[in-house]
């Protein structure tokens, strides 16, 4: 008899406005959770500071600055922003955003090994477009990766995660001279 195990219970069942159904993934800056608005009847994602970083200002500073370059970006190649506060009854800082329907370009590549070349092409020239309108924008993303680029099950490639992206003249306290932030692998030299 296999037992299946235990999801990790969660703490929180809504935030602001959003009801949360489950987690969908964890990164640097927080968990992101599958949650649904029942005003709007629509599935999102719910990117959720944790704990331990919002006790220290500039990560919550840090998680506003992403939410206001997402916000700014408005393109079918660049997962949609939707909202973004702190919940009054958990105190936990939230951004909403678009839910995509399908896996990651790393996913694909884990799966495939490789890509066709038109499916390369097609992903390569939505990405060059999101990444033409964010720098139209002032925006450099500073993290361009295969689990950065979201593939819907239509086959929409959407750039994700502007945690580490810079508004061009803006003052960073992020990266400082001789010292980086990234994905080492995709990292330029």
């Amino acid at each position: 008899m296999l037992v299946e195990a235990a999801a990790p219970r969660l703490e929180f069942r809504r935030l602001g406005d959003f009801r949360i159904l489950r987690r969908l993934g964890e990164g640097g800056m927080g968990a992101v959770y599958l949650g649904f608005h029942e005003e709007q009847a629509r599935h999102v994602a719910i990117k959720v500071l944790p704990d331990h970083l919002a006790r220290n200002p500039s990560y919550i500073e840090r998680f506003f600055r992403e939410a206001k370059s997402v916000a700014v970006l408005d393109h079918p190649n660049i997962v949609q922003g939707i909202a973004v506060g702190q919940d009054q009854a958990s105190e936990k800082y939230f951004m909403v955003l678009e839910y995509v329907d399908g896996t990651s370009a790393d996913e694909l590549l884990e799966r495939f090994g490789r890509l066709a070349i038109a499916d390369a092409v097609h992903i390569t020239l939505a990405m060059a477009r999101a990444l033409e309108h964010a720098h139209a924008r002032r925006i450099i993303h500073r993290d361009i990766k295969p689990d950065n680029i979201l593939v819907t099950k239509a086959g929409i490639a959407k750039l994700a995660d502007l945690g580490l992206a810079k508004r061009t003249g803006e003052v960073s306290q992020l990266t400082r001279k001789r010292q980086c932030f990234g994905t080492p692998d995709y990292m330029p030299y």
